[in-house]
């Protein structure tokens, strides 16, 4: 009888385990396949545009909006944003944002979240502003700092509740509502605009094998 309720325990410790792990597994992005890379595209342009990358259409994307990323085959593609048009060489492995403003294409690669128990954050400036910097919306805690135009930095963090906002010289762009920030998940926000008429937005990155 004392080996049965071991036995009994024992399973449902593994069964916990394994429920756990899955639900876990969930929140992670899969890595890119053996020969591709992923892609997205952020519509900085001001007008709709319909959007490809090589061989794989992207849609109809309107102004601030942002793809999933999509897995790109490696090597030379063409990227094609309305009337723009501009190649790009695709590393296998990599994760890239793609930005299309009204005269031209930016091709910034990512950080992937590589560690699972933290929360990944990035900033892309894509405005006219020198700097900018991701703190808490109190702006008494340093997040991520100095992120120049046409740039992109990221940080690893806990996965918590917290309302941050983007400040430049020490002044207040834009602020968020508490978010909760999940493990292995991995978080956007991209700022675009000038100082004085600045368009902040969150993307929480989703990824699609589509």
């Amino acid at each position: 009888m004392v080996r049965v309720l071991k036995y009994l325990v024992i399973l449902s410790a593994f069964q916990i385990a394994f429920s756990v792990l899955a639900q876990d597994e969930g929140l992670y992005a899969p890595a890119p396949p053996a020969d591709a890379a992923f892609v997205r595209i952020i519509n900085v342009s001001q007008d709709t545009l319909a959007l490809t990358i090589g061989d794989m259409p992207y849609g109809d994307l309107a102004f601030t909006e942002t793809s999933p990323y999509r897995v790109v085959i490696q090597g030379d593609r063409a990227i094609q944003a309305g009337l723009l048009s501009q190649e790009f060489s695709v590393e296998v492995g990599k994760f890239y944002t793609v930005a299309v403003t009204p005269d031209s294409i930016t091709i910034l690669e990512d950080k992937a979240n590589e560690n699972r128990a933290k929360a990944l954050l990035s900033v892309y400036n894509l405005s006219d502003i020198e700097t900018v910097d991701l703190k808490t919306a109190d702006g008494a805690t340093d997040v991520i700092l100095g992120v120049a135009k046409g740039s992109e930095s990221s940080i690893e963090v806990n996965g918590i509740s917290v309302a941050l906002g983007v400040f430049s010289n020490g002044q207040a762009l834009h602020t968020f509502d508490e978010v909760s920030l999940e493990r292995g998940a991995a978080y956007s926000t991209i700022v675009l605009g000038t100082a004085d008429r600045p368009t902040v937005i969150w993307v929480q990155s989703e990824t699609t094998t589509e």
